[in-house]
């Protein structure tokens, strides 16, 4: 089951010019939080061990409202400290 996580705040970018493309301001919808991978005993090497789950944390960015013609920004972070959710609460906040 997927947990929905609720946009923890926006932010301004800008978006310096490039390719014939024009300079422009993007607001991107932030939203992060933590899971547990299960780790994959199809590996023959590791068909037999007790592998342990790991936890994960993760960043969405997406951009909103852009234009019709333009790709919105977005990206995904995965990482394992817990170091940038707390600077992101601490900045979204």
């Amino acid at each position: 089951m997927r947990e929905v996580i609720n946009c923890a705040g926006i932010i301004k970018v800008e978006i310096p010019a490039k390719d014939n493309k024009p300079k422009r301001t993007a607001y991107l919808e932030v939203r992060f939080g933590s899971f547990m991978m299960n780790l994959s005993k199809n590996n023959i090497r590791h068909k037999t061990e007790n592998l342990p789950n790991l936890p994960l944390y993760a960043v969405y960015v997406v951009e909103k409202d852009s234009l019709p013609e333009i790709d919105p920004l977005e990206w995904m972070l995965l990482f394992q400290s817990t170091a940038l959710t707390r600077l992101l609460k601490k900045l979204l906040s």
